[in-house]
């Protein structure tokens, strides 16, 4: 495990939602720790993923593992915010943008600013040249912040 500043990385339990989904691969599926399942949106670009950490925490990394065919020229959107985000990216904010050509089982490894604190993550694809899926993603957190009176 990769070392931080962020005290120490922990797993947590997430619950995932999409833009789409084609039965059996759901959100959750790509949170699993790659247990034989996966996400796949069954359309093309635009579609998003987007996962509830429960509460605001400390954000570290996320490493994404693409399910793609075939390989090329694909644009991912991160995106964090203290709400849902859904479609609506007014109150969120954009983090990266990758942009470049990818294939099956690529991964692409994103840190996050230090300090960067959210409850809910989107990888939003606005490019790609098959339905938009994920093998695997993989949040790491440190700190989780609670807030008085929620």
């Amino acid at each position: 495990m990769a070392k931080s500043d962020v005290g120490p990385i922990r797993k947590i339990n997430i619950s995932a939602r999409a833009s789409s989904s084609w039965l059996p691969n759901t959100p959750h599926g790509a949170f699993d720790g790659g247990r034989n399942t996966m996400w796949n949106s069954g359309g093309y670009a635009p579609q998003w993923i987007e996962a509830d950490l429960g509460a605001p925490a400390q954000l570290d990394s996320i490493l994404l593992v693409a399910t793609q065919l075939p390989a090329g020229e694909t644009t991912h959107e991160i995106w964090v915010s203290s709400e849902p985000i859904g479609e609506n990216r007014a109150k969120a904010k954009l983090i990266r943008t990758l942009t470049g050509i990818t294939d099956a089982g690529q991964q692409l490894k994103i840190d996050f600013p230090k300090e960067l604190y959210a409850r809910y993550v989107q990888i939003r694809t606005t490019q790609s040249p098959s339905w938009v899926s994920w093998e695997r993603v993989e949040l790491r957190v440190g700190r989780a912040r609670f807030e008085i009176g929620r």
